[in-house]
This record gives structure tokens, C-alpha cells and sequence, in this order.
């Protein structure tokens, strides 16, 4: 099938593509797209941008504007939390309309797959090396299509709890990115991990969540494997600037 791996980014957007090589130019534009969608948006309304709650979204946005609002308004956070996520869903959904069959787009942790054949194995960074060393494994054809990453610790995004790590399955990566970022504000310590996870229910779309913060690991919903291995640090994306 002749799967490669290749990193582009632009602007804030880091990314790494995994699919046959055909397919990677679509990817590319996919992101650049996407990209345009969110910034022309923003240039009309710019509250877009900085609103940490759900947004009312016009009847004539763009497809993938109302998306993100959808998703900011089931798990009450702004539409701009899910923003990496739907970078790297549009990617994915052009690449499959082109015939990809086999698609991973890796966007700083925000992921966005499509794998009917292929077993995806996906590790879960904390920057603690006492729990950075869990993986998801997810069997092919798998009923999800998104994996998002939030954290209080690692990386430049916005949260307001403590977790090392959250990480969400959904049905794509606009829902999990946005959902990702919901649980991690929940989370303050380790005591109140349980209490966390009812910010979930009643969320269709959701598949299962995983939460690390110290040494304490809490699962919900329903998860694939999950295995220890150790995280090479160059599977890791990060933004190169």
C-alpha cells in the first residue's frame, strides 16, 4: 500500500500525515483549506476566536464553522476548542473523498484516522515518566474516527484543570478535541477524577475517555486496548518554531 509519514505545518497548525503518498498534497490542501475556512471566519466575527463558551452560530457559516459550535455546545466550551481537531477532520474527509483508504492526521496530538483494515496503535503523552507510557490500540474498522488529547501540563493550549492527560475517542476529532478540552478543565486533582467524567453523559458521539493526572489513571465509557510501551519522542508532533 505504500504508507509514508510526512510533518507539514503552517502557521500554528503542526501536523503529520500518515497515508500513501498519493494522497499527502490532499492533505496538505485539506489543512490549507481548513485553515482559510477558520480564518475568514474570524475576520467577520472575531469573538469566534476568543469566546470560551458556545457560540451561536449564523445560518450561513461554512459547514465546518457549525461543526465546531455543534460540538462546543454539547460539551459547553468555546467552538475554538476544537479547532485542531477540525483542521485535521477536513484533512482527513478530503483525503477519503479522493479514494484514501488508510488515513492519519496527527495534528499536535489532535487526531483525526480512518483504518478499516489496519490496527492503529496510539500512545498517550503526559511528559511524566511515570504515565507516559500508555497506548491505545485500536482494531481495525474501529467505530470511531477521531482520538483528541487535552492537557493541563503539556503543550500550548488552553485548559484550566491539572491532568497530564486526557484523552477522548469520538466519532470524529472535531467532537473529541472539543470534548478533550471540556474533561481537562474538569479535572483540578486527583480526587475529583470521577466527579469529572458526567461531563460526558448524554454526549452522543462519544466512544470512551481515558484521564492522567499524578498517578492516578480513570477510564469511561468504552475504550480499545490499552498496553504499556515506551512513546518514541519523534511519534511525538510538536510545533516546530
Amino acid at each position: 500500500m505504500g504508507i509514508i509519514r510526512r510533518f507539514f505545518q503552517l502557521k500554528e497548525t503542526a501536523v503529520t500525515i500518515t497515508a500513501e503518498k498519493k494522497f499527502i498534497e490532499v492533505a496538505k490542501k485539506g489543512i490549507i483549506e481548513a485553515r482559510e475556512i477558520v480564518e475568514r471566519f474570524i475576520t467577520e466575527d472575531p469573538f469566534f476566536l476568543y469566546t470560551l463558551e458556545p457560540y451561536d452560530c449564523p445560518e450561513n457559516a461554512p459547514s465546518l464553522i457549525k461543526r465546531m459550535c455543534q460540538a462546543s455546545y454539547m460539551v459547553n466550551v468555546g467552538p475554538m476548542a476544537s479547532v485542531a481537531g477540525a483542521i485535521a477532520q477536513y484533512a482527513t474527509e478530503k483525503m477519503r473523498e479522493k479514494g484514501a483508504d488508510y488515513v492519519v492526521v496527527d495534528n499536535g496530538g489532535d487526531i483525526a484516522f480512518y483504518s478499516p483494515r489496519k490496527e492503529l496503535r496510539v500512545g498517550i503523552y503526559t511528559g511524566n515518566p511515570l504515565t507516559n507510557v500508555f497506548a491505545l490500540l485500536i482494531p481495525p474498522g474501529y467505530p470511531a474516527g477521531g482520538i483528541c488529547t487535552s492537557s493541563g501540563k503539556v503543550g500550548p493550549s488552553i485548559s484550566f484543570g491539572n491532568a497530564d492527560a486526557v484523552t477522548i475517542l469520538a466519532k470524529d476529532a472535531i467532537i473529541a478535541d472539543a470534548a478533550a478540552t471540556a474533561l481537562g478543565n474538569m479535572i483540578k486533582r486527583e480526587e475529583n477524577l470521577k466527579n469529572a467524567f458526567r461531563i460526558l453523559e448524554d454526549v452522543p458521539g462519544i466512544s470512551g475517555a481515558l484521564a492522567i493526572i499524578g498517578r492516578k489513571v480513570a477510564l469511561w465509557g468504552e475504550l480499545p486496548g490499552i498496553i504499556k510501551t515506551k512513546i518514541p519522542r519523534n511519534k511525538i508532533t510538536w510545533r516546530w518554531f
